[in-house]
């Protein structure tokens, strides 16, 4: 009687052991599949960024200039906040380069 006992206990722990583990390896998949989408965003508002920049740059108007500045803003702001980082205090890590002829408004 005590060995089927011991028997059924075995049997359960090893089968609670094995759906933990199957919990575990779905959210590490999980996981790493979010770590990995979030790096491609992260690496498509850099590129946006440096597109706006370069697109200030050679702004013909002002329109375009300031246009140009929205974007960048906007898409500072979602790469800041894609990394946790709060847009409206953390202006050290925001860099925008202005060209000299354009002035800042």
């Amino acid at each position: 009687m005590q060995e089927e006992k011991f028997k059924k206990l075995v049997i359960g722990s090893t089968v609670a052991a094995v759906i933990l583990l199957c919990f575990l390896l779905i959210f590490l998949i999980g996981q790493l599949i979010s770590i990995s989408s979030r790096k491609s965003r992260e690496e498509e508002l850099l590129r946006q960024i440096e597109e706006y920049e370069q697109y200030i740059e050679t702004a013909k108007s002002d329109c375009e200039v300031y246009q140009g500045r929205i974007w960048l803003e906007i898409a500072v702001r979602e790469l800041l906040a894609l990394r946790g980082e709060n847009a409206d205090t953390d202006t050290a890590s925001v860099v925008v380069s202005v060209p000299s002829e354009i002035g800042v408004f």
